[in-house]
């Protein structure tokens, strides 16, 4: 009764994840990955190649999501697919997001799209140069035109983490370490997102995902990093957006010693238990619920865009859900107006400089046998918690 029948019950993906086969920033980089050389794993494991072939096999995927009594799919439409030239847009690929739209909502599923998740045209320049904000709108443009039957807009993916990693860890493409540079292009995001929000029609809802960590510890000093994490971006955009969109995974104790590590995904202080992930990330419900009473004050409906676990054997991940699920219910009684959920990710997927080794998926991908698809556990557990509640 809680979350009622509009209560938006979700699962999330994006495209160069998922889809295979794209040519982007992201491909030419994994030609050569700097991780290969610290990795465990084979240089294939890399490459994202075919990634699950949700381009060629979304019809099935979708029936999937329909036995799971999903009623709404985060995923993001290829930039690089849609202008592969500046200027020149593909009809084929239009084409292909128009059928992929219709079957979804031939299923009763809602569309939730995601303009931008970390991959960019070969040509564009980078977010560093002013001249992005103009590209950015000139195809946000276009998606409006193309696809009018999508209500809700997902402008930009965690556009802190983005900046972070690309322009002052330099993990990812560009990789540069400048810290000019990182503060640039989360202001270029923020104006691009702004520039957006005016350009949709009435009746759309334009909104972002945003990563929130839980700051369970803060030492003296380092209170600006919580303020540039989770709350310069509300700042940048003031009040143009309809919603919140939230990513949230894992707190994190602040300590001096390790604010300039790049590798943040393995916790040396952590043991490897159930109560983290196969990636070392602590797991830890409560924080999701502390993260969310921080957003009461901005008075917007929120969505949860992403919170998932990489878990290969399908241990944990029915607690976790239902255990960030009972969290989710304990916001909304306190008055915070929760809309969505979607649990990251549908299937197994190709996890940017991790490679195909993270397992998030309520699908699992068989790599070996023909990307077979094969539901795991958990999606079953999730789909029994829809239909009869928690």
């Amino acid at each position: 009764m809680l979350f009622g029948s509009e209560f938006f019950w979700g699962t999330a993906t994006s495209a160069h994840q998922v889809e295979g086969n794209n040519t982007n920033n992201w491909t030419e980089w994994e030609q050569f990955n700097p991780h290969i050389l610290l990795a465990k794993y084979p240089k294939e494991n890399y490459i994202s190649d075919n990634a699950a072939d949700h381009f060629n096999r979304y019809k099935e995927d979708i029936q999937i999501m329909k036995s799971l009594n999903l009623n709404s799919y985060r995923f993001s439409i290829e930039w690089s697919r849609i202008e592969p030239q500046e200027g020149n847009f593909d009809k084929n690929a239009i084409n292909h997001y128009k059928k992929f739209i219709k079957e979804l909502t031939k299923n009763n599923i809602e569309p939730f799209v995601t303009m931008f998740h970390f991959t960019l045209p070969t040509w564009f320049n980078g977010w560093h140069h002013k001249s992005s904000i103009n590209c950015f709108y000139r195809y946000a443009r276009l998606l409006f035109k193309s696809f009018p039957e999508v209500k809700y807009w997902i402008t930009i993916n965690e556009p802190v983490i983005y900046s972070l990693v690309s322009y002052l860890l330099g993990e990812w493409p560009p990789m540069r370490r400048n810290p000019i540079l990182f503060y640039r292009v989360i202001k270029n995001l923020g104006i691009a997102h702004t520039k957006v929000y005016g350009l949709a029609d009435p009746g759309k809802c334009i909104g972002f995902s945003k990563n929130l960590l839980y700051f369970r510890k803060i030492p003296w000093g380092l209170g600006i990093v919580k303020y540039i994490w989770n709350k310069w971006w509300f700042s940048l955009i003031k009040n143009n957006y309809d919603f919140i969109g939230i990513n949230y995974y894992l707190p994190l104790n602040l300590k001096w010693c390790s604010i300039f590590k790049a590798n943040t995904d393995y916790f040396k202080d952590v043991k490897k238990s159930d109560k983290v992930s196969d990636l070392g990330w602590e797991i830890c419900p409560e924080g999701l619920y502390k993260v969310l009473l921080d957003l009461k004050k901005y008075n917007k409906p929120i969505f949860i865009t992403e919170n998932g676990i990489a878990d290969h054997d399908d241990s944990r991940r029915a607690s976790f859900i239902q255990r960030h699920i009972n969290e989710i219910k304990k916001a909304k009684s306190n008055g915070i107006d929760i809309i969505g959920y979607f649990h990251w990710s549908l299937m197994d997927n190709f996890e940017w400089d991790k490679g195909f080794y993270p397992r998030f998926g309520l699908v699992e991908i068989d790599y070996e046998n023909n990307l077979e698809r094969k539901v795991r556990d958990s999606a079953y557990y999730y789909r029994d918690l829809i239909t009869h509640g928690i």
